[in-house]
């Protein structure tokens, strides 16, 4: 539930610097009601929902590693990272 109080402070300081925002929804599968909750904020907002990380422990192995995630994994959340920075990146050069 911090999720959207927290989101619309940082939307809220973004917003303040006259700054782009996109949202990355962490861990969306351990509440999809919740994240369902997020995207219609977003949505109401004007703000990307960019994509959704679903929970995996390979997080904390890589932290445990010290790893980033992307360069200890190739599953699901380098995945879906991975495309994240793509899609981010593109934006970015347009």
């Amino acid at each position: 539930v911090s999720g959207i109080h927290d989101l619309e402070r940082v939307l809220a300081t973004v917003e303040h610097f006259q700054v782009p925002a996109a949202v990355l929804v962490n861990k969306y599968d351990i509440n999809p009601t919740q994240t369902e909750a997020i995207a219609s904020f977003c949505d109401k907002r004007g703000v990307p929902l960019v994509g959704r990380l679903p929970f995996d422990t390979v997080v904390t192995k890589a932290m445990v590693q010290g790893q980033p995630v992307t360069a200890f994994s190739d599953g699901l959340v380098s995945q879906e990272l991975h495309r994240v920075w793509e899609f981010l990146h593109a934006k970015l050069q347009s």
